[in-house]
């Protein structure tokens, strides 16, 4: 027959070691908790790569458009850009938003 000692002791281990993992499970390395903190942050990323996507898109589209068809500089973008930096005919006003 099995002392009481031991019985209570066998059970003893067993929820402390369900106990220890459970704690680890949640609160762990790689837990619950810091699944979410993983997930929230994946998420923050991924918004800063569209957007960085976006600003690229956008300074590529620039690029393209310094070039005409005959390889010169396009006269419009060229006047634009000119305007953002300040400068303006001698008859033109200039304003800044």
């Amino acid at each position: 027959m099995v002392s009481r000692k031991f019985y209570f002791l066998s059970w003893f281990l067993v929820l402390t070691t369900l106990a220890y993992f459970s704690y680890h499970i949640y609160h762990g390395d790689r837990g619950l908790i810091a699944q979410d903190e993983l997930v929230s942050k994946h998420k923050k990323l991924s918004l800063l790569e569209n957007e960085l996507e976006t600003k690229k898109n956008e300074l590529k589209r620039k690029i393209d458009g310094l070039d005409d068809v005959k390889g010169k500089i396009d006269k419009d973008f060229l006047e634009e850009e000119a305007r953002k930096l300040g400068y303006a005919y001698k008859n033109e006003f200039v304003i800044h938003e």
